[in-house]
């Protein structure tokens, strides 16, 4: 919703359906060509189950950019990876990943269960299952409700488990079933833009989950991975971004606020291949890289040295060598 754009009542339904029509049919006119990245990499190990709340409180700072990507660089590492879209109407994941609106979400909330509401509803995209959020946004507040209930996102991540998927990653809105995803969450990974207004927001974003809401989910501290999106020249720097965070928490008596994991340029060729449906992560190492690296801290990554051949297996900043 742009401000200054509508006026009065507006059917957001029909509005996202006609955009992701006109979507479908530039790309119809003018088909992008699949780039595939040299530097994906498969194999890599990961211990326990990861499931990612995607989230901020500012909106449009590329959050289902950031999980749309991120799946991708989860199932191509050879996990068996979900991504889930929260948002209603949700046309950015279909639009970033050229998939349809339907199937999506209505189908688990009208029978809550793995055979008949989670996996006939599922798209694939090579490697990657995604469920796509729903289209009408006055079914949005179905997904807000209690852990026990079988409509909750609590229990959809329950299903998946049982399914057999390693990752779960929820494109989580700013607002409506956000504390749901973070409550069904083991990690979260919040994305920001490199402004001090960004800080703030995402600082009390922080303090609300980790000192109010503390009890209600599984996340520790060092499960949280802070993304700066966009990042070009004139704007914060990811130390001058930390500061006014950290700033903002220890002032709010709310600790400190943990670092900026990566820095993600802003590169034009990530809309250029959101517009085409193409992969985000074709769009170049300057996106590529960082997500690659995201990776890395969430799923691991192991290195076989040329004299001994050993393998080490690394954890983030950590490196365990196995005999």
């Amino acid at each position: 919703a742009v401000k200054g754009t509508f006026f009065g009542d507006v059917n957001l339904t029909e509005i996202s359906g006609r955009m992701f029509a006109e979507v479908k049919a530039l790309r119809s006119q003018a088909p992008g060509l699949e780039t595939p990245h040299s530097a994906l990499r498969r194999g890599q190990t990961m211990g326990g189950l990861r499931v990612i709340t995607v989230w901020n409180r500012a909106g449009g700072v590329g959050k289902s950019t950031v999980s749309a990507s991120l799946a991708l660089e989860a199932a191509r590492r050879g996990f068996k990876t979900l991504l889930v879209g929260l948002s209603a109407p949700d046309i950015s994941i279909p639009t970033i990943l050229n998939l349809r609106t339907t199937p999506n979400m209505f189908g688990w909330l009208a029978s809550p269960t793995y055979e008949e509401g989670l996996k006939p509803n599922i798209q694939s995209l090579d490697s990657l299952d995604v469920l796509v959020g729903l289209q009408d946004p006055a079914r949005e507040n179905e997904l807000v409700c209690d852990q026990g209930d079988p409509k909750s996102v609590n229990q959809l991540v329950i299903n998946a488990t049982f399914a057999g998927y390693s990752v779960v990653i929820l494109d989580t809105p700013e607002s409506g079933p956000y504390l749901n995803a973070i409550s069904a969450s083991n990690t979260m990974i919040m994305v920001a833009a490199p402004m001090v207004d960004h800080a703030v927001i995402t600082a009390e974003a922080y303090r609300m989950a980790f000192k109010r809401l503390r009890d209600q989910h599984r996340i520790g501290i060092g499960n949280i991975f802070v993304v700066l999106n966009r990042h070009r020249s004139g704007l914060l720097s990811s130390n001058e971004w930390h500061e006014a965070a950290d700033a903002y928490t220890r002032a709010m008596n709310a600790g400190h606020f943990p670092p900026v994991a990566i820095v993600i340029p802003d590169v034009l060729d990530v809309q250029l291949a959101a517009n085409a449906g193409r992969s985000p992560l074709s769009a170049g190492d300057d996106f590529a890289t960082p997500i690659h690296r995201l990776g890395d801290m969430l799923f691991g990554s192991h290195t076989v040295s040329g004299k001994d051949n050993e393998k080490v297996l690394k954890l983030g900043p950590f490196q365990i060598r196995r005999n």
